[in-house]
């Protein structure tokens, strides 16, 4: 695990290394670490077409421990062009700790058809 953040311990569960540390103590995760494990697992959820996130906010509820975590990801509102993915991060006990949503988008290109009452060239 050395130069990691976190080690994959299967089934949503992550086990966090001291680089996750905040400087204001010894027991407590900086905000950045459980923040990208979140947008991780975002990125990583299953939609029924290729999307990537145009925004997430993320939540820090209370101080993270450097501690086991989990992290879960439920698909909010699904869609083909748009979709909301919600995530979750919880201590070994289930105390939620940080959130986060994100707006996804579609990357594959759409096809536009060919009757529109302007020219293709000039959509809006």
């Amino acid at each position: 695990m050395s130069g990691h953040l976190y080690q994959d311990l299967g089934e949503g569960r992550f086990a966090p290394s001291r680089l996750t540390r905040t400087g204001w103590n010894d027991t407590d995760q900086h905000g950045g670490p459980p923040s990208a494990l979140l947008a991780r697992a975002i990125e990583r959820t299953d939609l029924p077409a290729p999307m990537r996130p145009a925004r997430i906010s993320f939540h820090l509820l209370r101080g993270i421990p450097i501690a086991p975590l989990r992290v879960s990801t439920e698909v909010s509102r699904p869609g083909k062009r748009v979709a909301v993915i919600d995530g979750r991060l919880t201590t070994g006990d289930g105390t939620l700790v940080a959130t986060a949503h994100a707006q996804m988008i579609r990357t594959e290109p759409v096809a536009v058809p060919g009757d529109l009452p302007w020219p293709a060239d000039r959509l809006p």
